[in-house]
């Protein structure tokens, strides 16, 4: 026969059990929510907005992930090639940002590969080219609203309506060491205009729009 001292803890195990999973299934249910909202049934209004829309053929939600009072949405582009491995040029990824209160938007980026991946100076170590283009939202809740973006970028402020891009691009810079002249190889970003940033995606064989 279990002893009540048992029952009570199974039953209290029970509870906790239960708990733990209607949380999940709640966490679950708000994310699909969330990829329902700013997935392909939103192009009306980014297009509205001059926003890159989402393909809705060829694009899989990734993650839901929050920051403090701001969440970020991503969608990929569906692909059989291994991500580390494909050497396409490609619209790759939308992000959005919004308000964890409201589910407002504040901000959504678009990035893009041209498919030309260099070695850095660590031999363990690659990156791809790349460019990314922010489009900030015009929201009045967010006029003074700052964060720190999670992303190489040295940005964090969203600022309304702003729209603004960054290349992603290898250079070869010298400096001086105590071993004598060296060469350095890394990746840096670049902010450069919109129209430059078309003219980019052209050479890449991409089109914004």
């Amino acid at each position: 026969m279990v002893s009540p001292k048992i029952c009570k803890w199974l039953l209290l195990y029970g509870f906790l059990i239960n708990l733990l999973g209607c949380e999940f299934v709640r966490e679950e249910s708000r994310k699909e929510e969330i990829f329902a909202l700013f997935g392909s049934d939103y192009n009306k209004q980014r297009v509205k907005l001059k926003i890159p829309i989402l393909p809705d053929n060829d694009w899989l939600p990734s993650r839901v992930v929050f920051s403090g009072d701001v969440g970020e949405c991503d969608f990929t582009k569906k692909t059989t090639a291994d991500p580390r491995e494909d050497s396409s040029s490609r619209h790759a990824k939308k992000e959005v940002y919004f308000l964890k209160s409201n589910i407002k938007p504040i901000r959504e980026t678009d990035l893009y590969y041209s498919g030309r991946r260099f070695s850095e100076n660590d031999p363990d170590y690659y990156g791809w080219e790349r460019l990314e283009i922010d489009y900030d939202y015009v929201n009045d809740t967010i006029s003074t609203f700052h964060r720190r973006l999670i992303n190489e970028k040295d940005n964090n402020v969203f600022v309304q309506g702003r729209r603004q891009a960054f290349l992603f691009a290898p250079i070869t810079e010298s400096a001086t060491s105590n071993q004598g002249f060296i060469e350095h190889r890394h990746l840096k970003s670049k902010p450069i205009s919109l129209s430059q940033a078309d003219s980019v995606l052209k050479a890449w064989s991409i089109s914004r729009f």
